[in-house]
């Protein structure tokens, strides 16, 4: 059943060992008001193994089942707690889900061995939702950065963020540090990935759409032979390539964002249409919107140059 993106269902699944304690001390009306206030317009219903509930029955309905610890919840909304995600691999290209990382029963519990590379954000990271390969394809598990076998090299990347290495070696993990596996995990996966595209691409919107708007600016104050340089029709062509661009790349968010929402098959191809058309468009503005600016649009004090990184 689809539902409008402005009115999603969360259904918040607790595990027996963390039920009691945290509805001990955070009441269940309580918890869900923060998520609301959090999640604007999201009815948030509440459910956890201490309660009977259909979840088949709940999936039908479109709710969205999320089994995480409601303590880590909390502190991912006020900013406590950070979690990462590791999915990529060197030499595999963007086949992520033909990695080398796996994981292997071991008794009781699991051995992570392996390596992931570019994980954002490593250095602050909490915890590392870590993608490897099991017996039966895919795994998706939770993995604390502190846990020993664990080894990280940080790094910046040319915009400024943080990077990190991260190899494992025959890291012990429980059964419940398992989030999901086979095709349940690759169905998850990809559509993380989609949403991170989604994301990616509003904040690459918003750039561009600042770069555009500054340059605008800057051509009407900068002066050349007695009049503002945005009178050169040259310089206004480039900024009209400048706006279409711009405005072709929101009009393939917005439609990429609907047809995502709505459960649309052809989400991933205009997915990967915004992700070319983001990567060609965001170039252009950028290398325009410095062109106009000169030597100065490339300074640390301007944020044309950052907009371009």
């Amino acid at each position: 059943m689809h539902q409008s993106w402005l009115r999603k269902r969360w259904i918040i699944s607790i595990p027996a060992s963390t039920a009691a304690s945290i509805i001990a001390k955070v009441s269940r009306d309580k918890f869900i008001r923060k998520l609301s206030k959090k999640f604007k317009n999201v009815e948030i219903l509440w459910a956890s193994v201490r309660e009977p509930y259909n979840y088949l029955q709940a999936k039908q309905v479109g709710c969205h089942i999320i089994t995480i610890p409601p303590s880590i919840i909390e502190k991912i909304i006020s900013g406590e707690h950070q979690v990462s995600v590791a999915y990529a691999e060197a030499n595999i290209g963007y086949n992520f889900l033909n990695c080398v990382t796996s994981i292997e029963k071991d008794g009781d519990n699991f051995l992570l061995n392996g390596s992931k590379t570019l994980v954002l954000n490593a250095n602050n990271a909490d915890q590392f939702i870590v993608l490897a390969t099991g017996e039966d394809g895919p795994v998706l598990l939770m993995l604390n950065a502190d846990a020993e076998g664990l080894s990280l090299q940080t790094f910046k990347t040319v915009d400024g963020q943080t990077c990190g290495d991260l190899v494992f070696e025959n890291i012990s993990l429980s059964q419940d540090a398992i989030i999901a596996s086979g095709d349940e995990a690759e169905a998850l996966f990809y559509k993380m990935v989609n949403l991170s595209i989604l994301c990616i691409s509003a904040e690459a919107v918003g750039a561009m759409t600042s770069s555009y708007q500054k340059t605008v600016q800057y051509t009407k104050e900068r002066e050349q032979f007695a009049q503002p340089i945005s009178n050169f029709q040259v310089l206004q062509h480039r900024m009209v390539d400048m706006f279409i661009e711009t405005e072709l790349t929101k009009s393939l968010l917005v439609k990429a964002t609907l047809q995502l929402d709505s459960n649309d098959k052809d989400a991933p191809r205009t997915i990967s249409a915004l992700k070319v058309q983001v990567g060609k468009a965001g170039r252009l503005v950028g290398q325009h919107a410095v062109q106009l600016h000169g030597g100065m649009g490339v300074s640390n004090e301007m944020s044309i140059g950052h907009y371009l990184k």
